[in-house]
């Protein structure tokens, strides 16, 4: 008899046979013979990989690291060497499905097959941020950083950035490299980015998306930085302005100092034709950076004259003459008052919204898109209000403070006290507490309150009360579940403990327990808070419920695995083995 077979029941076959692969070799377990060489057994106990090996870890990525001697590979379930072990160092990025390698002093790195992406040729390459963005370097020794103990820099290295496909997108050949991570004129109309001084520790990454950086072959200050695009493109050459922030739209605000006049010369930089344009200048006395805007889309604003006035990308006059300005920095909406005291407001694109007679403060809501967007909080007579785009008053102007709607919810202020309407103004809380904390997602039943004794309460928006003690902080609930951080936090200085904190002590302020909704707590051990969604995933898999002794001691043990370390002349205790 004969079977058979298309190309689709093929191709299901061998989708089938790659899942199974994968599921078996999630079920190996490190075995260990008699003269301490490892190997792989499946669930049953049989040794499946033979112990040909002096040390063995967990699969991933249906692989397992192997050592031999002092050097690292890695073998598939069926116990076929697919990297030669050769590597000192050998490191899986699950999120990237990479693997980090280090031979020497030299780093490189292998696709998700064990294939070389990146040869072993760089003096360092970090992790990969969340963007796919990782440090790259050649050259430099490595040296104490007086600054930070226990910390080591590349002196003299040159910088770059690597993608994690392997394409090179910033070459590594500048000795300062700098991100746009330094965050000034908070709260005001003339928040930005500008770019940050720092020395690369080894063990750092890089934390932006690497759209713009900025470069100089000094290494000291990032003041005077060139800019580069995310392909590498110099868009702005050193010693341009003395203060660059991140380009938006292709235009970059720049302050730099002008000696003759002690003055700072404020302007705009075309990135296409590198062309500097000054707007207006400002004492140079403790400038605050409030005297012009980065452009939001097609229009940015600029004080002159006493006056507030907008121009397109050309820098031609838009409109102008506003007394004052309120810009919300991610909604993309402007309210511009006039000299008469009345106001209007309008979008990115400057095209007006609607005019807003007597209203004397704004809250811009924080999202563009979504419910949220549709609805601002103004101040009128004296007192807040909730209106929508419209113009139309969703909320009524009787309370002392309207904060910007997030998920249908509006945290208000009355009598001196906080509670939480929909927008049409329906009671979700009780106006009876000191603070209150808005939702990060949809469909939330829970929220915190601070009460009088300065602690946070967990308040159950179903049931309408308080459903836990009360905490010294804790964070947003996801899916259910949050972290939270009792008053008097304690956290045993263990191996384990300090390994999930980074160091070699451990800071109680970085831990905390794990809670529901309904105040329950599901995990009674002090867990890393920088690991909550580590966490909560472990947690849903066991259907929400409250984990046993054994499961979170062997999860925090997994957590803690690749950081732990134990005095070679010391027993390793009980408590520190996962079953």
């Amino acid at each position: 008899m004969f079977c058979y077979m298309n190309k689709r029941n093929i191709l299901i076959l061998s989708c089938l046979l790659c899942m199974s692969g994968s599921l078996f070799a999630q079920e190996l377990s490190i075995k260990y013979n008699e003269k301490g060489k490892a190997g792989y057994a499946d669930a049953s106990g049989t040794l499946v990989i033979p112990c040909n090996y002096d040390a063995a870890f967990p699969f991933e990525n249906g692989m397992g690291r192997v050592m031999k001697g002092e050097k690292l590979g890695l073998v598939d379930a069926q116990g076929n060497v697919v990297v030669t072990p050769q590597w000192d160092d050998l490191a899986y990025d699950k999120e990237h499905n990479l693997y980090r390698v280090k031979k020497g002093k030299n780093y490189g790195i292998l696709d998700g097959k064990g294939n070389v992406l990146v040869q072993a040729k760089y003096s360092y390459i970090s992790g990969f941020n969340r963007y796919g963005k990782a440090l790259l370097a050649v050259g430099g020794k490595s040296t104490p950083n007086q600054q930070m103990k226990g910390k080591n820099y590349l002196m003299n290295a040159k910088y770059g950035v690597l993608n994690a496909d392997g394409t090179i997108a910033i070459e590594a050949k500048w000795k300062g490299l700098y991100e746009f991570t330094n965050a000034v004129a908070s709260n005001t109309v003339g928040y930005g980015m500008l770019l940050k001084q720092r020395i690369f520790n080894i063990g750092d990454t890089l934390i932006t998306d690497c759209e713009y950086v900025g470069y100089d072959s000094k290494g000291w200050f990032a003041s005077n930085a060139g800019v580069m695009d995310a392909k590498g493109n110099i868009v702005v050459k050193p010693n341009v302005a003395r203060y660059i922030f991140l380009p938006k739209n292709g235009m970059a605000r720049y302050y730099t100092f002008v000696k003759k006049q002690a003055k700072f010369e404020v302007g705009y930089i075309n990135l296409s034709t590198q062309v500097k344009t000054k707007m207006t200048e400002t004492n140079s006395n403790g400038t605050q950076y409030t005297e012009s805007t980065d452009f939001m889309d097609n229009i940015a604003a600029v004080a002159q004259n006493g006056a507030w006035n907008f121009y397109d990308t050309n820098l031609n006059l838009v409109f102008g003459g506003y007394k004052t300005l309120a810009k919300g920095s991610t909604s993309g909406m402007w309210c511009a008052w006039k000299t008469d005291g009345t106001c209007e407001f309008f979008d990115v694109q400057g095209k007006k919204v609607f005019d807003g007679a007597g209203y004397t403060d704004v809250f811009f809501p924080r999202n563009q898109e979504g419910t949220e967007a549709q609805y601002i909080a103004v101040k009128k007579d004296g007192m807040w209000g909730l209106v929508n785009k419209e113009n139309v008053t969703k909320i009524p102007f009787e309370y002392e403070k309207v904060n910007d709607v997030r998920y249908g919810w509006v945290p208000v202020k009355k009598g001196g006290k906080w509670g939480m309407l929909s927008i049409d103004g329906q009671e979700i809380v009780p106006a009876a507490y000191e603070d209150i904390t808005s939702t990060s997602a949809p469909n939330t039943k829970a929220l915190y309150v601070k009460k009088s004794d300065k602690l946070w309460y967990v308040y159950n928006v179903e049931k309408k009360k308080e459903v836990s003690k009360g905490y010294k902080g804790g964070g947003y609930f996801v899916d259910g579940i949050a972290w939270v951080r009792p008053d008097n936090m304690k956290v045993e200085d263990n191996s384990v403990y300090r390994a999930l904190d980074g160091g070699t002590g451990v800071n109680s302020e970085n831990f905390g327990y794990v809670i529901d909704e309904e105040g329950n707590q599901l995990v009674t051990v002090p867990v890393p808070t920088n690991r909550i969604a580590e966490i909560r995933d472990e947690i849903i898999k066991k259907g929400k419920r409250q984990l046993t002794k054994s499961e979170m001691k062997n999860m925090l043990l997994r957590m803690s695995v690749r950081s732990r370390h134990y005095p070679l002349e010391t027993p390793i205790d009980e408590s520190n083995w996962d079953y």
